[in-house]
């Protein structure tokens, strides 16, 4: 469910209209704060349609010069009306709520995979001015370059990056970033760290604490990322790593999803990839060489 907050009734002085989380609500006023969309103020509809009620109540020279002036005053009271509501709903969040996996085009050719319970918020003009979004939960980001960065705002840390895919969770107690492509840069308590491919960073939200998560290639790796990806390359990814056979039709292997995973056995993983597969009924079953995936 995709809801745009974008009627005059539900907009608010803070333009945080529609966002209701604490932590998102944080994230949201960092990002507004950073926006030229901030220092715009509109012509204040009450008080045009004021003063065109003062002066139409003035006598005029004549009943035609009064009948003309006052549709003139009427026009460019409507028109005044309508820029300044045009520059309101302009500078609201665009406030989206993924009851399930949600993919979400952005403005500037970005795009946000939610995994479900999450929230995002971004301006309209999102890649005219700025490139910034407020996040609470997780979400896989696949951004495209530009020519100002990309940032993730959320209540604890702050991502930066002119093009990659990467994923960001902030959910619980501690607040995860990976990259699988390129590199961002990462801000939070304070510190700043820069993120290469197969690298994360894992911030716990009470100490504050930043831990390094690297995929090292040669060991099995602490965390298991996938994004936008055939089930069948995942599965053989967990070959590769636990060497394991998994066996599957090719309507299960073909299927494209998102999935992240901190690694402790291999029957772990496998159980916690087949119940992330909401849109199916994956069960898995031991074979003598490892695992058979089933849609039952």
């Amino acid at each position: 469910m995709i809801t745009d907050h974008c009627l005059p009734e539900e907009i608010q002085p803070d333009g945080a209209a529609g966002i209701s989380r604490p932590e998102l609500a944080s994230a949201w006023a960092s990002v507004a704060g950073a926006s030229p969309l901030a220092a715009i103020s509109g012509p204040d509809p009450g008080r045009v349609l004021a003063i065109g009620q003062m002066l139409t109540a003035h006598a005029l020279p004549s009943r035609r010069m009064r009948l003309v002036t006052i549709r003139r005053l009427s026009i460019a009271a409507g028109i005044a009306l309508l820029v300044a509501t045009g520059a309101i709903l302009w500078s609201q969040p665009v406030h989206t709520v993924a009851d399930a996996a949600l993919d979400v085009a952005l403005p500037d050719g970005s795009t946000a995979s939610l995994e479900p319970g999450s929230e995002l918020a971004y301006h309209r003009s999102l890649g005219r001015f700025t490139r910034h979004v407020a996040l609470q939960g997780a979400a896989f980001f696949d951004v495209q370059p530009g020519e100002s960065p990309f940032v993730i705002q959320t209540a604890d840390l702050r991502v930066t990056v002119l093009g990659t895919r990467f994923s960001v969770d902030v959910t619980g107690d501690e607040a995860v970033v990976y990259v699988t492509e390129g590199s961002v840069e990462v801000a939070a308590h304070g510190q700043v760290r820069r993120l290469t491919a197969d690298q994360g960073l894992r911030a716990d939200r009470q100490s504050g604490t930043l831990t390094a998560v690297v995929q090292n290639k040669d060991a099995t790796p602490d965390l298991f990322v996938q994004i936008k990806q055939p089930l069948g390359v995942m599965f053989d990814e967990v070959e590769q790593i636990f060497e394991v056979e998994v066996i599957a039709d090719d309507r299960i292997r073909r299927h494209v999803h998102n999935f992240k995973h901190e690694i402790s056995t291999v029957d772990a993983l496998i159980s916690d990839l087949c119940r992330s597969v909401t849109s199916m009924n994956l069960r898995y079953r031991l074979t003598a060489t490892g695992f058979e995936i089933l849609d039952q």
